[in-house]
């Protein structure tokens, strides 16, 4: 009998993300590709309204839909249906950057930031910290 500890055994795919952090065009469809693989091992589509958390594939899913279908993906975020295939896409894509401004991070492109902490005094800080 095995005692559950209540931590998530979600095991990480590290070809998966090792391709993902390797690719250097994070806007090629390799890459998007590669998100929408690893979305689907994390469930992204259950929990998120929009279908994914990266922008480019929220664009190209919104490319492929008809109208209507825009139409009821407007009705469930509660913005307005009315007007233009073009003009609908242009609300989905605002209120996409608006409601998933946490999750951007994640899945899409960021410029490099530089690093608080260099590889030494993080290793002093894991030492401290673990023990």
């Amino acid at each position: 009998m095995e005692t559950s500890t209540g931590q998530s055994k979600v095991k990480e795919n590290p070809s998966l993300m090792s391709a993902l952090n390797n690719i250097q065009d994070k806007n090629s469809k390799e890459y998007r590709d590669k998100v929408r693989e690893l979305e689907t091992a994390l469930g992204v589509k259950e929990v998120n309204i929009f279908g994914t958390a990266n922008r480019s594939i929220f664009e190209e899913n919104l490319n492929e839909m008809n109208e209507m279908q825009m139409q009821a993906l407007a009705r469930r975020l509660y913005i307005d249906q009315s007007g233009s295939k073009p003009m609908l896409k242009k609300r989905l894509m605002k209120q996409f950057d608006t409601q998933n401004v946490q999750s951007r991070g994640y899945f899409s492109p960021q410029p490099k930031q530089k690093e608080l902490f260099s590889e030494k005094q993080k290793i002093a800080m894991n030492k401290i910290l673990n023990g």
